[in-house]
């Protein structure tokens, strides 16, 4: 089992998403003693890996891995204690680890191994209910290879997917070549 996510919510505290052998937990953390004033449990049983974003001063993103399930649920500070939203499956047939990234506070994206192919999924938060919107799949693995390989979309479909859902700031300028 592995894991664990340290991030500062707000001025005041910092969340420890901690897992171990009988279930993970979610600690929270007073920013000026380093002092855990609460802690409750994330999941009811034991996880393989587990993942944590900051959403916004209040609301955090746990996602855990159990055996090949990937979950998420949403934890909200309220003062000093925490409570949790439901859990909501993300994607099954997951292998290794599985980190979660706080896009915006509406919206996570999940990345995963499953069936030999990188994947992200993209859900949407409201309060704290999770819906998952999207998946993508990229074609080359992440492995230990002598040269590395850039990841593609698989198809047309999800290159334009994947535009539309991590377009370029029209800000941002492009190398060249």
């Amino acid at each position: 089992m592995t894991g664990s996510d340290l991030f500062k919510l707000n001025e005041s505290y910092s969340i420890l998403i901690g897992n171990s052998s009988s279930n993970p937990a979610a600690y929270l953390i007073d920013n000026t003693t380093g002092k855990s004033v609460y802690s409750v449990s994330a999941y009811s049983s034991a996880v393989l890996s587990i993942s944590g974003a900051r959403l916004d001063d209040t609301h955090f993103v746990v996602q855990a891995l159990t055996q090949t399930t990937l979950f998420a649920k949403i934890g909200t500070v309220n003062g000093t204690s925490i409570s949790f939203g439901e859990q909501t499956n993300i994607i099954s047939a997951v292998i290794g680890n599985a980190p979660v990234v706080a896009l915006e506070a509406d919206r996570i994206m999940s990345i995963f191994t499953s069936s030999s192919k990188l994947g992200i999924g993209i859900s949407l938060v409201n309060g704290t209910t999770i819906t998952q919107k999207q998946t993508y799949y990229l074609l080359v693995m992440l492995t230990l290879a002598t040269s590395p390989q850039p990841a593609s979309p698989t198809t047309t479909a999800e290159t334009s997917a994947c535009a539309s859902a991590f377009p370029i700031p029209a800000t941002a300028t492009r190398a060249r070549r």
